[in-house]
């Protein structure tokens, strides 16, 4: 197990990673290793380990990530768990705090059912949910997929909404129009509500700000903006990566809550990603209503504590 090359393979694949590291770090110290056999990069482990060297972690935040997990190539996790801990032990790392894992994360179904072997032991709680949804090649068997009550909802919601005024749902995906479209990003999202404002501190606008502009430059976002007579009336922050569309934000005036802004941004950015050819929608961490009402099924997510000694 090695050290990444000058980390530029994780920040090249993890553009949120990077913005992570550059603005929130702190006094951790990151421990991003890529395990290989010959020539085959097998894994990485993006995990940051405490001053003293007792614990290791997840290198993120789950106030800003809604599910962390290791980057393994399929049918190698055994090599990998295996490498990992005798590294880990070697730096004196007593245990693993695993935070927001997926109930079908490598952690779950590979590495608890090893560790005895390793001697190593496993414990994991249950915390909360992410919702995802299977996307039909149509809006329209989306639409059918669906309660009919929600059917009826969406409908009438749309229809309100284009009756209000001339409505435009605009997408800025490309670097140099990053840093307007999170200008109105900011600002709405500060507008939303008192416990938003003190959420978006000076550094959490940074990081906020860095990752856009890194998912930008990788292909990776998809910032929509909402307006109604051409009036900035929602901004939704999404991540798109191989045939999944990741929600990741949202913020609204709430001068338009009676048009359903918020909501009817998201719903349009799923439209989007079933007329992009997109096989899933992740709504992610957060068991919200209407998530469910929009057809999001949950997946567990689990805290977990491995013990290396």
């Amino acid at each position: 197990l090695v050290p990444s090359r000058g980390l530029g393979d994780v920040y090249k694949r993890q553009p949120w990673l990077k913005a992570w590291i550059d603005s929130f770090n702190g006094k951790a110290i990151p421990y991003l290793r890529a395990v290989r056999v010959a020539d085959d990069v097998v894994g990485v482990a993006p995990l940051m380990i405490d001053q003293d060297c007792q614990c290791a972690s997840f290198a993120g935040d789950t106030s800003v990530c809604d599910y962390l997990d290791f980057v393994i190539a399929p049918g190698r996790e055994a090599e990998f768990f295996a490498c990992l801990v005798r590294d880990l032990r070697r730096q004196s790392v007593q245990y693993l705090r695993l935070d927001h894992v997926r109930s079908d994360s490598s952690i779950l179904t590979v590495f608890k059912d090893m560790a005895v072997n390793l001697g190593c032991q496993i414990s994991s709680q249950a915390q909360d949910v992410s919702l995802a949804l299977k996307l039909p090649n149509t809006w329209n068997k989306y639409l059918l997929q669906l309660p009919a009550k929600q059917r009826h909802e969406i409908r009438r919601k749309l229809r309100r909404l284009y009756e209000a005024g001339t409505v435009s749902y605009v997408l800025a995906d490309k670097p140099a129009d990053t840093g307007r479209v999170m200008d109105t990003f900011l600002k709405l999202f500060r507008q939303n509500h008192p416990h938003k404002a003190a959420f978006m501190t000076h550094q959490m606008t940074g990081f906020f700000r860095t990752l856009a502009k890194g998912l930008a430059e990788s292909d990776m976002l998809k910032l929509f903006t909402l307006k109604i007579d051409a009036v900035p009336a929602a901004v939704v922050m999404c991540i798109d990566f191989r045939s999944t569309r990741y929600l990741y934000n949202n913020a609204y005036d709430i001068e338009f809550s009676r048009l359903s802004a918020g909501l009817l941004s998201k719903v349009l950015s799923l439209k989007d990603g079933i007329q992009s050819g997109l096989m899933t929608y992740d709504f992610l961490k957060g068991g919200e209503i209407y998530k469910k009402r929009l057809g999001g099924k949950p997946l567990q997510l689990y805290n977990c504590r491995v013990d290396l000694n």
